[in-house]
């Protein structure tokens, strides 16, 4: 069964075209005659063409335009769509997609050796979407490697600072006296 709109190979007992989106619901004389048209269509495509001869055709008379039209849309039949196989052609790889070599590391791990730019890049390498998703996962988890260590720093550095006042505070100097 062909669509009647598109010409796509369509499902026996489908409603609608798989290809076109256009109502399978017509008259089965109508689809018939669609049908074998398309098919002698396809025969025609496998088949060698021939170049016929010259043959004479009688002048052509004068037509008014409403018949001419006529003539013209009785002739047009549509052609089926057929889906393109490029098997040769390959399919864009996108750069985010690319496995992150070892220069590329290489040089992502030099660029974070200088300080305040380290900072800089891990956050744009982060939040950008035209990143490498490789580089991107690891200034994500360099982020969080960052607030992890600096929330440690901070419970070690005050606890360091609470054992040195109690340790003055155990000599007798305490910060009191200031």
């Amino acid at each position: 069964m062909f669509c009647p709109n598109c010409g796509t190979n369509v499902p026996e007992g489908s409603k609608f075209c798989v290809s076109c989106g256009s109502s399978m619901q017509q008259p089965e004389e109508a689809n018939e005659q669609l049908n074998e048209s398309i098919q002698q269509q396809k025969q025609e495509e496998f088949q060698p063409q021939q170049q016929p001869e010259p043959q004479q055709q009688p002048a052509p008379q004068p037509q008014s335009a409403p018949q001419q039209q006529t003539q013209y849309q009785q002739q047009y039949q549509p052609i089926p769509q057929q889906p393109a196989n490029n098997n040769n052609v390959q399919p864009r790889v996108d750069i985010r997609e690319k496995v992150y070599g070892v220069g590329g590391w290489f040089l992502t791990l030099l660029l974070l050796c200088i300080p305040i730019v380290n900072i800089i890049l891990t956050f744009v390498w982060a939040f950008s979407g035209s990143v490498n998703k490789n580089k991107k996962n690891f200034a994500i988890a360099l982020l969080i490697m960052m607030a992890i260590s600096l929330v440690i720093s901070i419970v070690l550095y005050a606890s360091i600072v609470a054992m040195i006042g109690n340790i003055f505070d155990s000599i007798g100097g305490g910060f009191s006296d200031f």
